[in-house]
């Protein structure tokens, strides 16, 4: 890929076929191929080099400090260069003797870069994830397949699952539902399964 310097510095790659294996030619088109030196350029017509830009420069914001990429900024930095790479190659796919890129092969190549930015998003979030909001969501998913609007917390280290056998483990995990919302606590405790209970939480959300 080569590329020419834009507005803002941004950067507009020119695509050029990779030539064949000479071995594999037949001798005609060796011989026209030897009468060429490069292969011909793929370049963006208007519309697409206007859709590319704009592209790029969303990349360029949100790899900053703050921004959505940020946490994959090495990957997302060469976003906009294989969003090119693809449009090019669909284009020689419709058109083995296409010369331009239009907008529908870019459309094509920036939906393929930004899914595969979301699945790198993705992979980054399950892998940073931390133990503590982990074993939350797993409490969360053992109180969604629970009938009734309130949980105690010997219900949890009693009759939980596996990772809560302990009251510390199990209130933890309580107090992070309940910083995001997921649970209540009942002000002076509960009857919870015809045990009063001193520390109860209602299920946000659940009916009585």
């Amino acid at each position: 890929m080569e590329g020419s310097t834009s507005r803002g510095g941004s950067r507009h790659p020119t695509l050029r076929r990779a030539p064949l294996d000479p071995s594999r030619r037949t001798p005609a088109a060796r011989a026209g191929q030897a009468e060429r030196t490069h292969p011909p350029a793929l370049v963006f017509d208007a519309a697409a080099r206007q859709t590319w830009t704009a592209f790029y420069d969303h990349v360029e914001r949100e790899v900053g400090s703050g921004g959505s990429l940020e946490p994959i900024r090495g990957f997302a930095n060469k976003l906009p260069e294989h969003a090119a790479r693809v449009a090019g190659v669909l284009g020689i796919v419709a058109d083995p003797r296409c010369t331009e890129i239009t907008s529908g092969h870019i459309d094509a190549g920036i939906a393929l870069a930004q899914h595969y930015a979301m699945e790198a998003l993705r992979l980054f979030d399950a892998g940073s994830a931390r133990p503590e909001i982990l074993r939350a969501e797993q409490l969360l998913d053992w109180l969604n397949s629970r009938d009734g609007e309130l949980i105690s917390l010997p219900d949890v280290y009693q009759f939980g699952p596996n990772a809560f056998r302990d009251a510390k483990t199990a209130l933890d995990a309580i107090y992070v539902l309940e910083d995001h919302g997921s649970l209540e606590a009942v002000e002076g405790g509960a009857i919870v399964n015809g045990i009063n209970r001193h520390q109860v939480w209602r299920i946000v959300g659940r009916s009585p």
